[in-house]
């Protein structure tokens, strides 16, 4: 990774979060001090906002990502300005109004301002008030909301996909793209699946949605295969007829497994839900061979039909099938008392894993893989209800230990990425649950570190293996995971220098010397800079903060767009709790958040001037 590609990713970063944090102190401002401040001034400090950051974004430029920000700041303070005008006056409004009126009024820079993320906002705030629309008048049916809501994203949709074929630069990345088309089919499902499932036949807004979804489906198959071919979308398309597909079963069939609890109708539906997922994940494979066969050779293709390979949507289809087919079968089984024996529930849980062991050494088709990942699912669910039953005074020892020894045995003997995720992951959670009963702190700090070092170790591997990856991935998650639960509920650091914090930044520090690819590079200013703050973020007692950003320097580093998704999800969480746990009053606090924004937008600034001072060197 060069330097310019590190310096535009960092000013970006810190573009963005000052930017959150300047609205947000915005926000905290007025809801403290709303009785100390007249009603004037409220509307005057709002409007000054709202013209200066519009005025600001037209003299830099809606061509430059601080402009387009700029916009949306303005964009956002426009619905701060109409809630406070609406407080001050009490017009007696409804909700749909402010939000209606909020959407009339940014549409013309939302318009102008060739920037997606202020869309989506746009988008959004539309949307709301169309859900505040149909509230209000109870008359309406939520079928009819559904329909109208498909029909507005759809519109949009259409145009955007419209002008990005047509060549517009600012829609070529198609995230937002891909976010409507799943609220319309979203939007749409609903209503199909209250026809499908309804006992009388509906010739109202139930069919017409009906009709139009398959009306949708066909065409956007078609235009996503053919005219725009695009993997996503057409993975979306499949998983959203999968799911239309078990609901026809189920009506059919007539199914009652949550009414009677059935064991024979839920293996059954589970082995169906095991087949649909199975034929949508073998569909999605040959429409992606033959979408890249004129991009690819046939060695790439021979890669393409390896698990390791497989893009991430392939695997989320085949996890959530075995997951949700393993499920149906365990709560019957826990519903129908049939493993009350916690001796037993073991010795069938351990069948069931043996079985998935066998089955995906004898066959490697994708059915089977789904059956057998199903099957240790299941085999995994039942020793834990087993332990949970079997040892009822020492249960949660009893699950830690039983899911220790499920992955050191099963772990290494099941080559699948899904599962060696979940059964780290499970395990961590439990060692979590243990350590909050026996209320040990110091072991809580020590697992979180290992967790982090784990995690490090694995992800920071120059040639890593398949093998070790998914347990890397485990690690990271559960290290989020055990920062968030001991700061929201079960232990807190009141002391400013603990060992997590103490042991993560030191983690942190030898990131940078690892990144930094030696010691000489390593003293240069804007790496020693690094280094001292991250020493000095460690004394604010939440680590929680030092390692999200690390994760996400590692994400960036690797290019691995899971770890850079999930380290920002939880920087976001963080931050959140970094301000709300100061212990100071929200006039305080809305400065300080306003100050953190603006230190952040400055050392933006500053960033960008050090390719100048190199070149003047």
């Amino acid at each position: 990774m060069s330097e310019k590609n590190w310096l535009f990713w960092i000013r970006k970063m810190l573009l963005f979060i000052g930017s959150a944090l300047i609205l947000s102190g915005v926000v905290f401002f007025f809801a403290y001090n709303w009785d100390a401040i007249s009603r004037f001034q409220k509307l005057g400090i709002m409007e000054f906002a709202v013209i200066s950051c519009a005025l600001a974004a037209y003299f830099r430029g809606l061509s430059k990502i601080t402009g387009q920000i700029l916009l949306l700041c303005a964009a956002v303070l426009t619905g701060v300005l109409l809630a406070v005008y609406g407080q001050i006056y009490q017009t007696g409004a409804d909700a749909y109004e402010l939000y209606f009126t909020w959407a009339a009024l940014i549409f013309g820079w939302t318009l102008i301002s060739k920037f997606q993320p202020l869309w989506l906002v746009w988008l959004v705030v539309l949307n709301v008030g169309a859900v505040f629309y149909f509230e209000s008048f109870n008359s309406l049916r939520y079928e009819f909301l559904h329909l109208i809501l498909a029909f507005v994203n759809g519109l949009v949709l259409v145009i955007f996909t419209a002008f990005s074929r047509r060549g517009a630069e600012w829609l070529q990345k198609k995230w937002f793209e891909k976010i409507l088309f799943l609220a319309v089919l979203t939007f749409l499902s609903v209503p199909t699946i209250d026809f499908i499932m309804s006992k009388k036949i509906l010739f109202e807004v139930e069919m017409i949605a009906t009709i139009i979804w398959c009306f949708v489906i066909i065409g956007s198959y078609l235009f996503y295969r053919y005219k725009s071919p695009d993997m996503l979308p057409i993975a979306i398309i499949l998983v959203n007829v999968s799911v239309i597909l078990l609901a026809i079963i189920w009506r059919l069939l007539d199914i009652k497994i949550f009414r009677y609890f059935n064991l024979g109708e839920s293996f059954l539906f589970a082995f169906i839900i095991i087949m649909v997922s199975g034929c949508t994940t073998w569909l999605l494979r040959k429409i992606a061979l033959q979408v890249h066969k004129n991009k690819i050779n046939k060695e790439i293709k021979a890669k393409v039909k390896k698990i390791s390979d497989e893009p991430v949507y392939i695997k989320i289809i085949i996890g959530a099938g075995a997951w949700f087919a393993s499920l149906i079968v365990v709560f019957s089984f826990s519903i129908t008392g049939l493993f009350n024996n916690g001796y037993t529930a073991i010795i069938f849980g351990v069948i069931y894993m043996s079985a998935a062991v066998i089955i995906s050494k004898i066959s490697k088709n994708i059915f089977s893989r789904q059956l057998s990942l199903a099957l240790i699912l299941l085999g995994n669910m039942i020793v834990i209800l087993g332990a949970e039953v079997g040892f009822n005074e020492n249960e949660i020892f009893a699950i830690l230990v039983s899911q220790a020894v499920i992955c050191l045995v099963f772990y290494p003997l099941f080559a699948d990425g899904i599962y060696r995720f979940l059964a780290p992951l499970i395990l961590g959670i439990f060692a979590l649950f243990f350590i909050e009963e026996k209320d040990i702190v110091i072991a809580n700090q020590l697992l979180i570190s290992f967790e982090a070092l784990l995690a490090g170790f694995l992800l920071l591997r120059v040639k890593r293996k398949s093998f070790f990856v998914p347990l890397g991935y485990s690690a990271m998650v559960l290290f989020f995971v055990s920062l968030l639960i001991m700061l929201i509920d079960i232990f807190h650091f009141n002391e400013p220098l603990n060992l997590s914090s103490i042991l993560v930044s030191g983690e942190l520090i030898v990131l940078c010397f690892y990144l930094a690819r030696g010691r000489k590079r390593f003293l240069e200013p804007w790496l020693l800079t690094a280094a001292a703050a991250v020493i000095l973020l460690s004394f604010s007692g939440q680590p929680g903060l030092l390692a999200a950003i690390g994760f996400l320097i590692i994400g960036y580093e690797k290019g691995d767009k899971f770890i850079m998704i999930f380290s920002t999800l939880f920087l976001i969480c963080f931050i959140y709790l970094f301000y709300y746990d100061m212990r100071i009053d929200l006039a305080y606090k809305s400065w300080v958040l306003i100050g953190s924004g603006l230190i952040l937008i400055l050392t933006r600034r500053i960033a960008g001037w050090l390719p100048i001072l190199e070149e003047k060197k």
